[in-house]
């Protein structure tokens, strides 16, 4: 397993992308994102994400590649 992090700045724009390995799809056993754990506050990160990215006026991209679940967040400087 592996995670890899990037984040950079073009186009006066910042980047950040989280890529981590997969066995199998995420996105097809759970296209919704939802948490598999029981109590408390797990499973509002990714809406968090999402939330924060919208307020900065960004653009959040999910989607899996050569065995790697990414997000992609792009938002203005």
């Amino acid at each position: 397993p592996a995670i890899e992090l990037y984040m950079y700045s073009e186009n006066r724009m910042k980047n950040i992308i989280v890529k981590n390995t997969v066995s199998g799809s995420v996105l097809l056993s759970n296209p919704e994102l939802k948490t598999s754990k029981r109590t408390g506050l797990h499973g509002i990160g990714m809406r968090s994400v999402k939330d924060t990215v919208n307020e900065l006026n960004g653009i959040t991209d999910i989607y899996e590649k050569d065995g790697m679940f990414v997000v992609s967040i792009h938002y203005p400087e």
